[in-house]
């Protein structure tokens, strides 16, 4: 169309300049100054002519891209035409489309919640069971449904996720703390079942789909996944939970040093068991005879390197002094008396 009306610009422009020149060359004698002349007067009509068609090509060239429409990836086309939405999206890509039509683009892909637009947590003041102060930071990703994208952008607008989830990601979560009390919010692992975090994460999950579901278009916006970053529970909770794991510590420390002590006095008692058996053992293996015969030979072995035994005689059966035989008898005393040279 651009290529058709800029030919036809040129002809006119042709047919309006040709007619002089054409004059002074019918004449059959060729005046070079007339035929100057003539195109001098008509370089004014060339030099209009000339804009006439710049400003056609431009408008026209300005007119041929309203005309396209460009969806990006993960989005679909809304076509509003001065109010009247068409209920037929348009998939990402190229389109062509009326000059006066306007194409929104909407994303369909997951997306995060951002609270207020700012930030992806949404933190939120809530009170326990037992009207202490709670603060817990939520965040969810979402996307929105393809195929109700025009009832949403009719019945809500684009800026849907303010209209639509954020009264959610605040009220739903307000309400399940309420619940709770303010221990089994608590999210250190030492003090916290894991268990009830996760029953509390579920519970505001639900919470926060069936809310979003029945705003706007219903089942509109999919909330994927919603997650609790953090629950900071008060100061003075913080404060006996710090002391009570410190008191806990302790305990475990002090139950270390007995078990340690146990131990050694087990290896103490092992030790003096061993040292007894061991001396029942050699006592068993030393009879009276062998007293006896030792007691012989040391009279021998003294009594072989010429030193004079001197033996006192005791009382028999007394016990008093000597050594007792296994006959009752009492061995007299030896004293070895060293010869002088």
């Amino acid at each position: 169309m651009v290529f058709v009306s800029t030919i036809l610009l040129v002809a006119v422009g042709v047919f309006l300049l040709l007619p002089p020149t054409l004059r002074c060359i019918s004449n059959g004698d060729i005046n070079l100054w007339e035929l100057a002349a003539a195109v001098v007067k008509s370089s004014g009509k060339w030099s209009i002519m000339l804009k006439v068609i710049g400003v056609s090509v431009v408008a026209l060239l300005v007119l041929a891209l309203t005309m396209i429409a460009q969806v990006p990836a993960g989005n679909v086309g809304i076509q509003d035409s001065f109010g009247n939405v068409d209920d037929n999206v348009l998939q990402p890509g190229l389109h062509l489309k009326a000059p006066w039509v306007s194409v929104i683009s909407m994303n369909v892909q997951t997306q995060r919640y951002m609270d207020y637009g700012t930030s992806d947590t949404a933190t939120i003041q809530a009170l326990s069971n037992e009207g202490l102060p709670v603060t817990v930071g939520i965040a969810a990703n979402y996307h929105l449904d393809p195929l109700k994208a025009v009832e949403v952008y009719k019945h809500v607008g684009v800026d849907y996720q303010n209209t639509i989830i954020t009264n959610p990601m605040h009220a739903v979560p307000r309400d399940v703390i309420a619940k709770y009390e303010v221990k089994k919010l608590y999210s250190d692992e030492e003090t916290t079942d894991s268990s009830d975090r996760v029953a509390i994460e579920k519970e505001i999950d639900t919470g926060i789909r069936n809310s979003v579901s029945n705003v706007g278009v219903k089942d509109a916006i999919v909330i994927e996944q919603v997650y609790i970053r953090n629950i900071d529970p008060p100061q003075s909770l913080k404060d006996s939970i710090t002391s009570k794991l410190n008191m806990e510590q302790d305990i475990q420390k002090k139950r270390f040093e007995v078990s340690v002590a146990e131990a050694e006095a087990d290896r103490k008692r092992a030790e003096a068991n061993g040292i007894r058996d061991f001396q029942n053992t050699v006592s068993e293996g030393i009879s009276q005879q062998l007293i006896e015969w030792k007691y012989i030979e040391a009279l021998e072995s003294i009594g072989a390197k010429g030193n004079l035994i001197i033996v006192a005689p005791s009382e028999m059966g007394t016990g008093s002094t000597g050594t007792t035989t296994g006959s009752g008898m009492q061995m007299p005393i030896m004293l070895p008396v060293k010869q002088s040279s």
